[in-house]
């Protein structure tokens, strides 16, 4: 299908109906293509797919391809109609969600793995990705904190652990959780801190001292109740939107 082959390719592992499913390098894709790529994709969702393979980002630890190739069955054949992304997102979930469902062995108490860092007012968590979409939110992906998402304890930041790079993660979700309580919106949060992410991913000793520096800046003033809407991170956003986070930093 490709006459070159793509720095990010890295297996063929299945063809269905048609579409050629890959395993890709993630991070390669995050750092050097669209920083918006996360645990899968397809065409309509990322231009960069050609129209007739699926991508899914090489995991650590789990094996989640069946649900993300149901997931992306559903949701390019919808697109290929017409269907705006989110509408069939929400149908590529809906789909995605029920075989999980039906083939779920975890409990609440299978998602903490271990603690990757303390100090004061936050704990930040390396936790059970898998278990993770199964028991609480199909779409979660990478990292979240007790501002994001209802079901992470106060104080708390959940990092997969079936990423490879988990640093440039972890300083995401700290910045951005640094920007929501000072009062930003999420869109606009999270942009940011994607950006800066994306910058600090060539840098591993600059990427030790921001994460340091954001992990000391978690503020005790939060506030449990007042979740901010969370939106799906692999939702892309336009040049211009990127252009106009990076000048509010």
């Amino acid at each position: 299908m490709l006459k070159k082959k793509l720095p990010y390719l890295i297996k063929k592992i299945a063809t269905v109906e048609g579409f050629e499913v890959w395993l890709v390098d993630g991070d390669y894709i995050r750092q050097h293509v669209n920083s918006n790529f996360c645990n899968f994709g397809q065409h309509y969702q990322f231009h960069f797919i050609p129209s007739k393979m699926f991508f899914i980002s090489k995991e650590r630890r789990h094996d989640e391809s069946k649900y993300y190739i149901e997931h992306m069955l559903k949701e390019n054949a919808l697109m290929a109609k017409g269907m705006s992304y989110d509408e069939a997102n929400a149908e590529g979930t809906k789909a995605e969600s029920k075989l999980r469902d039906k083939d779920n062995k975890f409990t609440d108490k299978d998602i903490k793995i271990k603690i990757l860092y303390q100090y004061k007012y936050i704990t930040i968590w390396e936790v059970n990705g898998h278990a993770v979409r199964n028991l609480k939110n199909t779409l979660w992906t990478q990292g979240a904190t007790d501002k994001t998402h209802d079901f992470i304890p106060h104080g708390e930041v959940w990092i997969d652990d079936d990423v490879f790079k988990q640093q440039p993660v972890e300083f995401h979700e700290l910045n951005e959780r640094i920007l929501l309580n000072a009062g930003m919106d999420y869109p606009t949060a999270h942009r940011i801190s994607l950006l800066r992410e994306r910058k600090l991913r060539n840098g591993d000793g600059v990427m030790r001292t921001e994460i340091k520096e954001v992990r000391q800046r978690q503020s005790e003033v939060l506030t449990p109740n007042h979740k901010h809407k969370h939106l799906n991170r692999a939702n892309h956003h336009t040049p211009r939107e990127r252009e106009a986070s990076l000048a509010l930093w």
